[in-house]
């Protein structure tokens, strides 16, 4: 059932104009996966995650393009924290355990055989302008070129811009 979600999902977004490419197991990554070009060098990475089957969940991740330093962790830490409680998508994460990678992230329960490909679609959108609108405070504060102060002033201005369309009390 998973490579069958995946070829599926692979169909559909080459017909949406996505460039998109099978990626099978590997030692290093040991699930399929599928990965979406998103821009010059930026990628989603799509994968059915094991373990997950009742219901089915599909990890949709994009690694932003920062390692971040031991020493930012803390910082950065809480501004993921304030973005993350302003977002109607959650999904900024930091591994603290391994190497430092920072991730905008959501999983994604699907319903048995009736998963619904336009739904994947929306939270794809989604996922890439909230990072597109939101994700520069994190960035900078994550790589140092922002203290935690500047960038919680630029993401609370960037709130209030967007305000709208966030639907957010």
């Amino acid at each position: 059932m998973d490579n069958l979600i995946l070829a599926q999902l692979e169909e559909y977004l080459s017909q949406k104009g996505f460039k998109v490419h099978f990626q099978r197991s590997t030692a290093e990554v040991p699930v399929n996966q599928l990965v979406v070009a998103l821009g010059e060098e930026a990628y989603l990475y799509m994968m059915k995650l094991p373990g997950l089957d009742k219901p089915p969940t599909l990890q949709l991740m994009i690694i932003l393009p920062v390692q971040v330093p031991v020493s930012r962790f803390g910082h950065t830490a809480r501004i993921i924290c304030l973005v993350n409680s302003r977002l109607p998508l959650k999904g900024f994460e930091l591994d603290e355990q391994n190497n430092g990678n920072l991730y905008f992230r959501h999983l994604l329960p699907l319903a048995g055989a009736s998963w619904d490909a336009d739904r994947i679609l929306e939270v794809l959108h989604s996922m890439v302008t909230l990072l597109g609108r939101f994700g520069s405070p994190v960035l900078g504060v994550a790589s140092g070129e922002m203290r935690f102060g500047e960038g919680r002033a630029a993401f609370l201005k960037s709130i209030k811009e967007h305000k709208s369309e966030l639907n957010t009390a």
